[in-house]
């Protein structure tokens, strides 16, 4: 009896796990509001891949408007934790997340000459693996952006304060 409960729940998970793929317009931005998990790798192609729970990947809006491509919860009420996201694209200039998740990006990216970041609600950028020549955050806690190096870092924090910190 066991083993067919067992059985029957990894039917079910499996079941429950979707993926969709879609290659998208050219864009340097990429912004979400939902919660996910993202990876942003470097690509020659513009291209956006969602993996997770189908009860939930069908409300995971995207579209690619003013070179920016957005991420969007397209229902309220649902948890999008368990969605995972994978972001292909040539060059990222600018990272904008709220409402919680991790960002990360692929340690190709390494000598960005600038980035932009800005970071809420509990989010996190983890650019640990990333070395810029000048890194520009804004966010609500100094721990919710993580990088490497930077030559120039100018971060200001939504209390206020500002820090720029050349090496």
């Amino acid at each position: 009896m066991r083993q067919l409960v067992c059985t029957l729940f990894l039917f079910t998970t499996f079941l429950s796990f979707g993926q969709k793929s879609q290659a998208l317009d050219a864009f340097e931005a990429v912004s979400s509001n939902i919660g996910a998990s993202i990876h942003i790798v470097k690509s020659q192609k513009h291209k956006i891949m969602i993996t997770g729970d189908t009860k939930v990947l069908p409300y995971v809006d995207f579209e690619v408007d003013r070179s920016a491509l957005e991420i969007r919860a397209g229902k309220s009420g649902l948890d999008y934790s368990d969605i995972s996201i994978t972001v292909y694209a040539p060059k990222i200039q600018t990272i904008a997340m709220s409402n919680g998740g991790v960002t990360t990006m692929d340690d190709a990216f390494s000598r960005i000459p600038t980035l932009v970041v800005s970071v809420e609600d509990e989010s996190i950028v983890d650019l640990s693996n990333i070395d810029f020549q000048t890194l520009i955050t804004t966010s609500d806690h100094a721990k919710q952006v993580l990088y490497k190096s930077a030559q120039t870092m100018v971060s200001s924090f939504n209390s206020g304060k500002s820090v720029t910190i050349k090496n």
